[in-house]
């Protein structure tokens, strides 16, 4: 089939001559051979120029990590201790709703703080990965510890008091 704009030669007995377009093969593939021959892979220090520049990364990015890791469970660990006052407060909350006046005392008793009589009981409350442990300080003041269920090393306390 002939396209308009395409030359076609003919060679003398009739055949197409297609002479050319094999010619451009060839030459292509001798130019492929020439430039991979020479090429075997990396040289030692290519190689070597890559480990060092990995190793630079390496060694600037992972206190980096390291640090970001102990300041997300500093932020969890207060999180959970805030909770811990927000149960706190909720229970304060609603003895005076429940009774028209503040309490003078606290003691734990239960899963909520009875405002009654001081005492030495403590209560435990789950916060998902913490444990907080509510413990009565005095006639108004409640120590709270939080503590992390995975690590028993990871534990914040701080007392709070009533207003």
């Amino acid at each position: 089939m002939w396209c308009p704009g395409t030359v076609m030669k003919f060679s003398p007995g009739g055949a197409f001559n297609f002479k050319q377009k094999e010619e451009k093969k060839t030459a292509m593939k001798n130019f492929e051979k020439r430039v991979l021959a020479g090429q075997s892979g990396f040289t030692l220090i290519e190689i070597i120029a890559v480990l060092v520049i990995l190793g630079i990364l390496a060694a600037v990015a992972v206190p980096k990590f390291i640090d970001l890791t102990e300041d997300a469970q500093d932020k969890a660990l207060d999180s959970a201790l805030a909770a811990g006052f927000s149960n706190v407060t909720l229970s304060y909350s609603r003895y005076i709703l429940r009774n028209g006046t503040a309490p003078t005392t606290i003691v734990p008793s239960g899963s909520d703080y009875c405002w009654q009589a001081a005492g030495s009981n403590t209560i435990e409350a789950d916060l998902g990965d913490y444990l907080a442990t509510y413990t009565p300080v005095g006639s108004n003041t409640v120590q709270i510890t939080v503590t992390s269920k995975t690590d028993s090393s990871i534990t914040k306390s701080q007392d709070f008091a009533l207003p």
